[in-house]
């Protein structure tokens, strides 16, 4: 298996834009939050989207080739020092996904060092990621990744009546 990474062109767009359908079809419709307020999760084409995060510089979109064919992205930022993380500025991964078919430790892994190395020559001190609760997969890769639990979010839907 030859695995490649690299930074996504102009003309990749398209096929980001697909993955990225992939990534929000397989966590909305598992997101019991999600689905339980939206009856479907309709496709959209994010290829411009996509494109105009390639003219930002504090935007990375890295694609992962495995035999010449793309099978999966990171996109990350650098983010000034905010509520969330004030600490420092630091870079936020805020979509990573890879074709199931495709899928292993071995892929996901190089995609995430590329991602961490393109986060360091951008002088960032810290990267972070947000994971479902239910992406037990995800997480234990970003641990193994050396990344550590920071905050976790707790949520209760709220019915009246219900009190």
């Amino acid at each position: 298996m030859d695995i490649n990474v690299r930074r996504m062109e102009l003309a990749d767009a398209p096929i980001v834009s697909d993955l990225w359908n992939k990534l929000a079809k397989d966590q909305l419709k598992r997101d019991k939050y999600y689905i339980e307020y939206n009856d479907c999760i309709q496709e959209c084409d994010m290829s411009d989207y996509f494109r105009d995060c390639l003219k930002k510089d504090n935007c990375c979109i890295l694609v992962i080739l495995v035999d010449g064919r793309i099978v999966g992205f990171s996109e990350t930022w650098l983010n000034k020092a905010d509520f969330y993380f004030n600490i420092t500025d630091y870079a936020y991964i805020l979509h990573f996904y890879i074709e199931e078919d495709v899928r292993s430790h071995i892929v996901a892994s190089r995609l995430f060092k590329e991602t961490e190395k393109w986060a360091l020559e951008h002088n960032s001190k810290f990267l972070g990621a947000d994971v479902f609760a239910f992406n037990s997969k995800v997480q234990k890769l970003l641990e193994y990744e050396n990344l550590s639990k920071y905050k976790i979010r707790y949520m209760k839907e709220l019915k009246n009546g219900e009190i």
